[in-house]
């Protein structure tokens, strides 16, 4: 069961901290609770924040801390920009042309709006998956003109 911290072993210079325009300000980590209507299109989103916030990750980043010797504000950053860029990283390894072609399939399916449609989007989107994820199954796999030798 989720409990609030009382207070933290660490100093308070070593607290997570937000640098806002060149700002550093103190940074409140709290759990998250509200109650929010059926209809909201950030639902699922909020029911996740709720539920994670319930948890307490200071006992982790403070371990962290004193195994690498990086302060605890560095490591809350590090993990805040990391987890706030994972989406443009990802847009960077797939490549903005395969992610469009994702995209404009699954657009086409909601466009006809039928199950035969959507059935179609998926095996589209699985045939993608299947050659984007060859060289993540086979270490041997190359690119170009380099050919494994069949002797």
């Amino acid at each position: 069961m989720w409990a609030p911290r009382q207070s933290s072993t660490l100093p308070v210079s070593d607290q997570p901290i937000l640098n806002t325009g060149g700002a550093l300000v103190p940074l409140r980590l709290e759990p998250y609770q509200a109650i929010w209507p059926p209809d909201d299109p950030n639902a699922d989103f909020r029911s996740k924040v709720a539920e994670y916030s319930r948890l307490d990750p200071m006992p982790t980043l403070e371990n962290l801390s004193r195994s690498t010797g990086i302060p605890v504000g560095s490591l809350a950053r590090f993990v805040l920009v990391r987890y706030c860029t994972s989406g443009s990283d990802a847009l960077l390894e797939m490549g903005p042309r395969v992610v469009r072609q994702m995209d404009e399939i699954i657009q086409q399916a909601e466009t006809t709006n039928t199950d035969a449609a959507r059935l179609d989007a998926y095996r589209a989107l699985k045939a993608i998956m299947s050659w984007l994820i060859v060289p993540l199954d086979n270490p041997n796999w190359h690119t170009g003109p380099y050919r494994a030798n069949s002797d």
